[in-house]
C-alpha cells in the first residue's frame, strides 16, 4: 500500500492515534529485544555493572520508543 492509499483511507490518522496506548508496550518491547540480543555478553559482567546496564537500556530503549513515535506522528 503506497504512502496516499493509507492516508486517504484514514489508516494514517487511526495509527497516529494509537500512538499513545503504543507507549509502554512498545518501550518494553524494544527493551527486551536488546537484552535478549545482549544478554550472554551483559552476565559476563560483574552484578553493579549488570544493574547499570539495564538502567541505560531503560533509557536507551525510552529513547527508541519516542522516535519511533515521532516518525509515525510526521506521517
Amino acid at each position: 500500500m503506497e504512502y496516499y492509499t493509507l492516508q486517504e483511507s484514514g489508516l494514517i490518522k487511526a495509527l497516529q492515534e494509537k500512538i499513545n496506548d503504543l507507549d509502554l508496550h512498545l518501550q518494553y518491547k524494544i527493551q527486551l529485544l536488546i537484552s535478549e540480543a545482549l544478554e550472554s555478553e551483559i552476565e559476563k559482567l560483574p552484578e553493579d555493572i549488570q544493574m547499570q546496564i539495564e538502567d541505560e537500556l531503560i533509557d536507551l530503549a525510552s529513547d527508541l520508543n519516542y522516535h519511533i513515535e515521532n516518525l509515525i506522528l510526521d506521517l
